[in-house]
């Protein structure tokens, strides 16, 4: 009798504190922070606001259907698909969600794995001077802890590009220096949280982005050392997602000597300036 009152003490101590250091607490803890600071706006995007742009980012936007649409202070992701964690790996199932605050330059991406029927749970969390990923088996048992200054590069080569595909509109109100490539390529320099970043845009012939390419996100290597790796999002299928027509189903690639497709993602929801939650 005694050993289970203690078994009940020990699980009434352990389980407050394990709730509170789950990846899932600290996402919406974040998330809710954020909103509390985040400010609305009845200010429109209008056709004058695309005059400096590039020619063909200009046509991606009024395609996309960011005139006469709010400025984007907050976007809000919902997403499935597959990933794998390295090239001899199959694909496990995910789900993923995320939260974009513009005015602070707060990402959160928060994503579910099934890894052989283990949940596994993750966090990346990229906001002014820091930049962190945690991934913890079963949301408990912690198998990476990754923070630095590569990692707060990488993830604003991430911010980037969810603005431009999820979030067009919102490249307006960041520091982005354009330069027109070819035909149907722009290159795009982002200075944000004190990194430069840059990357080349790829539109298609009816003027979509198809792909986005950039050397400046870090890969992780098996040591758990960052190294320098080519990166790309290649977009396969363009449709109607809520208020705007975007690219909704992609990949990302690691361009090694053989190119590794890590993740497949389908993008089921994107919403705009949704205040409904406070």
């Amino acid at each position: 009798m005694k050993i289970i009152v203690s078994l009940i003490l020990l699980l009434i101590i352990i389980l407050p504190i394990r709730y509170t250091l789950t990846t899932r607490k600290m996402y919406k803890d974040a998330v809710d922070q954020e909103y509390q600071s985040a400010q609305k706006t009845d200010e429109l995007i209008s056709q004058d606001d695309l005059k400096d742009l590039p020619d063909l980012l200009k046509h991606y936007m009024i395609k996309v259907g960011v005139i006469g649409k709010p400025r984007v202070k907050i976007f809000s992701v919902k997403m499935t698909g597959e990933m794998k964690l390295d090239q001899t790996k199959d694909y496990e199932p995910i789900e993923a969600e995320q939260h974009t605050f513009t005015a602070s330059g707060t990402r959160l991406f928060y994503i579910t794995m099934k890894y052989k029927g283990i949940k596994v749970n993750g966090l990346h969390h990229y906001h002014s001077n820091d930049a962190f990923m945690k991934i913890k088996i079963l949301d408990t048992i912690k198998v990476v802890d990754q923070s630095g200054p590569e990692m707060l590069k990488a993830e604003t080569v991430t911010y980037f590009n969810d603005l431009c595909i999820m979030a067009p509109g919102a490249l307006l109100d960041e520091n982005i220096v354009w330069e027109t490539l070819n035909d149907n390529q722009v290159k795009g320099t982002l200075t944000k949280h004190n990194q430069e970043v840059s990357a080349i845009l790829t539109f298609n012939a009816s003027g979509m982005l198809e792909n986005f390419i950039s050397e400046d996100r870090m890969a992780i290597d098996q040591d758990g050392k960052m190294i320098s790796i080519p990166w790309s999002t290649p977009m396969s299928h363009f449709g109607q997602v809520g208020d705007y027509y975007l690219a909704d189903e992609g990949q990302a690639i690691w361009h090694y000597d053989k190119p590794f497709a890590y993740i497949k993602l389908k993008i089921n929801e994107v919403k705009i300036n949704d205040f409904s939650r406070h």
